[in-house]
């Protein structure tokens, strides 16, 4: 129903790109979308959903690639290697028809100018990409990013100067005036979800397909959100070190749930000492962790 409504499916949310609100100020957008997902309950199966939200940068994954290259050589490294593991396994969208796809490699034998079959006549990928989508590429000599789709196996080949990244950056979440415009699209109370949710349903009932598809699969969504008995506990206190008139320090971790980062930077109840140390992480952050 959601892609009925060109909904953009990463993972198991989806998100509505026509919708997007752009903080120009900052060269973002923010696409509005659902996580949904079944779960079971007492009452039987139910569909848990929730609002997400997407951010897709401005700047292309071509300007990107750039940058690490001036990173590599600044550092002596290899750009290879240092481009890889910036951008293997993210997630980016293509400009011309705001599709995404998840990258899984970078292909640097291959070029914009690099021809492949179409129709039994060899055809480049910048001719195919002026004559499918209108889109001219200013740079030939940029590395080809691949996509493979998990169910068929078929690879798609995009030009890094022709999508945007997705995701926020360290120095943009380190941003205040950023994360404080984006906590007035993202952090909505529970009523306003609600809300968007039945907005979604609405939305259903009103469009061809989704009601097509309703009626092919015999599903009917309830007009109000089912009720369940739920269970409150006080998160209570977490207790640190004494503060400096020697009385103990506790934040009530309910009442600082969004500011509780900031609260915990002082003096901790008890610092034993760290002798041995594991550290734990994924290829992509081999270098963070070195």
């Amino acid at each position: 129903m959601m892609r009925s409504l060109r909904f953009e499916q990463i993972g198991p949310k989806a998100f509505n790109p026509a919708k997007s609100h752009s903080l120009d100020a900052h060269n973002v957008k923010v696409w509005p979308g659902f996580d949904t997902r079944m779960i079971m309950k007492e009452q039987g199966a139910l569909l848990s959903i929730d609002v997400a939200f997407k951010v897709v940068r401005a700047d292309t994954v071509l300007d990107y690639i750039t940058q690490l290259r001036d990173q590599a050589d600044q550092k002596g490294k290899d750009y290879k290697t240092l481009i890889n593991e910036a951008i293997v396994g993210s997630t980016i969208v293509t400009r011309y028809n705001q599709k995404t796809y998840k990258i899984e490699r970078v292909e640097f034998e291959m070029s914009p100018a690099t021809t492949f079959d179409k129709d039994g006549k060899a055809i480049s990928y910048m001719e195919y990409y002026k004559s499918r989508y209108n889109e001219t590429v200013s740079d030939a000599n940029q590395p080809l990013i691949i996509n493979k789709d998990r169910k068929t196996g078929n690879e798609v080949a995009l030009i890094p100067e022709l999508c945007q990244l997705t995701g926020l950056t360290d120095q943009m979440r380190a941003d205040f005036r950023l994360q404080k415009d984006l906590a007035q699209i993202v952090h909505t109370n529970a009523e306003k979800k609600v809300k968007e949710c039945a907005h979604l349903f609405q939305t259903f009932q009103e469009n061809q397909k989704c009601m097509e598809k309703s009626k092919a699969w015999h599903i009917k969504f309830s007009d109000i959100p089912a009720q369940l008995t739920g269970y409150n506990y006080d998160a209570g206190n977490l207790v640190l070190g004494p503060t400096s008139s020697g009385a103990p320090n506790k934040v009530d971790i309910e009442k600082c749930a969004r500011d509780i980062d900031r609260k915990t930077q002082s003096k901790m109840f008890n610092t034993p000492s760290l002798n041995r140390w594991g550290i734990f992480h994924g290829d992509r952050d081999a270098q963070v962790a070195n």
